[in-house]
């Protein structure tokens, strides 16, 4: 692609070059880290965390530890010795449960849910990526940690390429319809809290706005490479009971299942 026929050489030929010639002038600006990776942070727990929609469960023992990798040059990732970062969120492993850390994309923070005791509902957390200035995120928490005799759990956060974070709650929903507050409530085939995605932005005005408005669970979301969010969802009945990848906009628009 340097000096051949941009008529003849593939087009993802040109992208790729003109792709890696930007990214080697970012790093000399000093606008992006020359490594691959500057950290790696993980949760470590006792065993039984249950399934991917047991987050109403309180399992203490978690601890969120972090550590400096090195890359070898077949890729291959070791790890140094793991340091803890509960101390400086103030949580403790023998209590603390941890959920999905996830870290921004430029790498300067990282995200997490929380609690301490099985009466208080996940929280979400932020901390430095070197996991320094960690505490609650604010303007995220409902104002009460329980509602309809549901714990209104805030979890499973991701951030977007442009910063704001998309993140999983049992707090109460918005009728669209009749444009009024509905508490938490459960799934009907479960009788789980019921969750849905929401949308910290502190552009402006820092606000939480509704994303998804369905009655099943809808957890975990992550972000493809153009920035759309791509989540699970429960299908569930008597009698039926599916995990289903769905995606849409970041404004809601083109809603998408996938399989």
């Amino acid at each position: 692609a340097d000096n051949g026929d941009l008529n003849e050489v593939p087009a993802y030929c040109i992208l790729a070059r003109w792709q890696a010639i930007e990214r080697e002038e970012a790093i000399v600006n000093g606008e992006i880290a020359p490594d691959l990776m500057s950290a790696v942070v993980w949760v470590a727990r006792p065993i039984g965390v249950g399934e991917t929609t047991d987050f109403d469960t309180y399992r203490p023992g978690a601890d969120l530890l972090i550590a400096t990798p090195a890359v070898a040059a077949d890729g291959s990732i070791s790890l140094g010795p793991p340091t803890s970062l509960l101390a400086g969120c103030g949580l403790t492993q023998a209590t603390a449960d941890v959920r999905r850390p996830q870290a921004s994309w430029d790498a300067t923070r990282i995200a997490f849910a929380a609690r301490s005791a099985a009466d208080q509902p996940l929280r979400l957390y932020w901390m430095d990526s070197d996991g320094g200035a960690c505490g609650l995120i604010p303007g995220v928490a409902p104002s009460t940690p329980m509602e309809n005799g549901i714990l209104t759990h805030d979890f499973d956060p991701a951030f977007s390429p442009n910063g704001e974070i998309v993140f999983a709650s049992t707090r109460g929903n918005l009728d669209r319809a009749a444009y009024t507050y509905q508490g938490p409530t459960r799934t009907p085939a479960a009788m789980e809290p019921n969750a849905n995605l929401f949308v910290f932005t502190q552009f402006g005005e820092t606000t939480v706005r509704q994303l998804t408005h369905l009655l099943n669970q809808e957890l975990q979301p992550s972000f493809t490479a153009e920035g759309r969010v791509v989540y699970t969802v429960q299908k569930r009945q008597p009698g039926f009971h599916q995990i289903a990848l769905r995606r849409m906009n970041l404004d809601g628009g083109d809603f998408r299942p996938f399989f």
